[in-house]
């Protein structure tokens, strides 16, 4: 379910699975093949993960991504 819902939206989350008080939000980072080996991610205490805070992270994640793939060679 999880890995469906992260090629949906482009996000995936580790909800303090590996950590307690611990959230963390990624976004795939493709290689210049079009593979997919590679993540920018954000953690932070779980506290601090409101949906305010979510929104302005997913938002600089895609701006970085889309930095990383101009600097690699890779269109979107």
């Amino acid at each position: 379910r999880e890995l469906h819902e992260a090629r949906e939206t482009g996000f995936a989350y580790d909800r303090e699975e590996r950590e307690v008080g611990i959230f963390c939000i990624a976004t795939n980072i493709p290689d210049f093949n079009g593979g997919v080996r590679y993540a920018l991610s954000v953690s932070a205490s779980a506290g601090n993960m409101t949906e305010e805070n979510l929104t302005r992270i997913k938002g600089l994640l895609l701006e970085g991504k889309k930095e990383l793939m101009r600097l690699i060679g890779r269109k979107e």
